[in-house]
């Protein structure tokens, strides 16, 4: 049974994630389902309860999202112990629906990181400045003058990857532009 202290504690501390709020929320709904199914049993020992609303009574039960203080008065019968739970149910529902999620702080990188890093960076981009150098593109491609510029990118997820833009003729091209016309430059030469 949750008191007013663990109520008292959710408000203060606030959930990390919404799936966390959820998660609670999910199983105060559970618990309350357990007190539903008790009003149920209530019903079933005693069908004279209600009268001719019976199975109003028995097949409606109100979730615990839609409980009303009126509720209380109908379902009556099931006794204070049931009322009393549902109740603070209630009560735990709003709070945790309330409650305000409070995001973690990102881990901050020691400085041993953030030199390991950027030393790495600067390795990478050094040899693939080398890299390029080395080799003749316009081999590659059949004799077209053909350049490229390829650096590491990271994106807004932190997803690193490289990232290359290719030239002819010192001009931004399409690789599949440069491939289909060194392929036809094969072909004709083929050809002759």
């Amino acid at each position: 049974m949750f008191t007013y202290e663990d109520h008292h504690a959710i408000d203060k501390a606030g959930f990390t994630t919404k799936q966390a709020q959820k998660d609670a929320i999910a199983d105060a709904t559970r618990a309350y389902d357990k007190q539903a199914q008790a009003i149920c049993d209530v019903l079933l020992a005693d069908r004279s309860i209600g009268g001719d609303d019976w199975s109003t009574l028995y097949y409606y039960v109100p979730a615990l999202h839609n409980w009303k203080p009126r509720h209380n008065e109908v379902y009556s019968f099931a006794g204070a112990d049931i009322l009393n739970t549902i109740a603070a149910l209630v009560e735990l529902r709003a709070t945790l629906k309330g409650t305000a999620i409070i995001a973690v702080a990102p881990r901050e990188a020691s400085k041993y990181e953030v030199a390991t890093i950027k030393t790495l960076s600067e390795l990478i981009e050094l040899r693939q400045t080398q890299y390029l150098r080395a080799i003749d593109l316009g081999e590659i491609f059949g004799g077209l003058p053909v350049s490229a510029n390829t650096h590491q990118v990271t994106n807004q997820y932190g997803h690193t990857f490289l990232r290359t833009f290719y030239y002819l003729a010192g001009e931004l091209t399409s690789l599949n532009v440069i491939i289909t016309a060194a392929e036809e430059l094969e072909r004709r030469s083929e050809a002759a």
